[in-house]
């Protein structure tokens, strides 16, 4: 004779459950719409959004959890929900301040637009670099050029001829050569012939030349000498104004040319 079963036995249609289809109002997840934000953690979401919104150096977030809990993708939506509303941040661009090449100019621009910038300076520089060339060399400027060269020595020929007027017929100017540069110095004439002052004095201790004579030119070399040097200074004020005519030129003949590639910056 059997024993009976302790319990009731449980039929076998019954041992799992079976989910009704007909109670879902969809035929397939992919026509529901995605799910945003997180499921739960919502204290974790708020200290998140909260630690977002400090904009401030010093701050930060440290974020921790059982691996596969969704930590990083939590923190990439915050992120991006973030970046949706804020405000890029300007382009800051460093210039090169010619007037102070220790101290660059900072240009605060919209963003993106520092790449347009570098772009548009790219395409000057090699633009400059194919015209200025190109316009310096040309016959009409370096005609020009040498007009404001010629008066320039001219002015520079006349002052010394004046100057050498009044050293006749005692004293002259005898040139010698300083790194390829003609400088003009005191020389006495001497039996119609020019000779340094170093010359006589190597004479004089030859016993060659009178010193009384001597004494005579040297006193006058002196004084001479000084004349001389404001007249030097006078030249080289005029080489600097040439200078300065010159650089006034190339920038003037730069301005009338028809390239100018800088306006469209």
């Amino acid at each position: 004779m059997q024993d009976k079963p302790s319990s009731p036995e449980v039929p076998l249609e019954k041992l799992h459950w079976r989910c009704d289809p007909e109670i879902f109002p969809f035929d397939t997840t992919a026509d529901l719409p995605p799910l945003e934000g997180i499921i739960g953690q919502e204290r974790a979401q708020k200290a998140l959004a909260l630690g977002l919104e400090i904009a401030r150096a010093g701050y930060n977030i440290y974020v921790c959890g059982v691996p596969g809990t969704g930590r990083l993708t939590a923190v990439q939506q915050l992120l991006a929900t973030c970046q949706e509303r804020a405000t890029s941040p300007p382009d800051l661009c460093y210039v090169f301040a010619f007037k102070h090449p220790e101290r660059p100019r900072l240009l605060t621009l919209q963003a993106g637009e520092g790449k347009t910038l570098k772009k548009a300076m790219e395409g000057l520089l090699s633009s400059l670099k194919q015209d200025i060339p190109a316009l310096y060399t040309s016959d009409n400027f370096q005609q020009r050029k040498e007009q404001v060269l010629q008066q320039a020595r001219r002015r520079e020929q006349r002052l010394l001829e004046q100057f050498e007027k009044r050293l006749a017929p005692h004293f002259g100017l005898l040139y010698h050569d300083a790194d390829s540069v003609l400088v003009p110095d005191l020389a006495p004439v001497v039996d119609g012939r020019l000779l340094p002052l170093a010359e006589l004095e190597r004479q004089l201790d030859a016993g060659h030349f009178p010193i009384e004579r001597y004494r005579h030119l040297h006193a006058q070399h002196t004084a001479l000498s000084e004349d001389l040097r404001h007249v030097l200074a006078t030249v080289q004020r005029l080489q600097q104004e040439t200078e300065e005519a010159v650089h006034t030129l190339e920038r003037a003949w730069y301005d009338r040319s028809s390239s100018r590639p800088w306006r469209r910056l």
